[in-house]
């Protein structure tokens, strides 16, 4: 199976967390799978309508949609910082993603 990758160069200045979930929920409404990487966040959907953003770091997750239908999160976004209320954190073994 082959995938193909798309590699955009993002000036820290216009970078917007908002605009990242927004996108990688619009992918999971569609039954659509990718995975973007945003500084230290990875982002995600899944062909199951599900889309998580992870904090590969510190295993911290936050599901922001569940088999199509959009999930309650909280983040928050200034000009300058943001914060994300994480609720979940995760681990990955072998071909299994689990969340605690």
């Amino acid at each position: 199976m082959y995938y193909k990758v798309q590699q955009k160069l993002v000036n820290p200045k216009d970078i917007n967390i908002t605009d990242e979930v927004n996108y990688i929920i619009d992918y999971a409404k569609n039954f659509d799978a990718r995975l973007v990487s945003l500084g230290p966040l990875i982002f995600f959907s899944t062909n199951m309508g599900d889309a998580w953003v992870l904090d590969p770091q510190d295993k911290l997750a936050m599901c922001l949609m569940q088999e199509g239908e959009k999930q309650t999160y909280t983040i928050t976004e200034t000009s300058r910082n943001f914060s994300i209320e994480w609720d979940a954190t995760y681990q990955i073994d072998g071909n299994k993603f689990i969340v605690t």
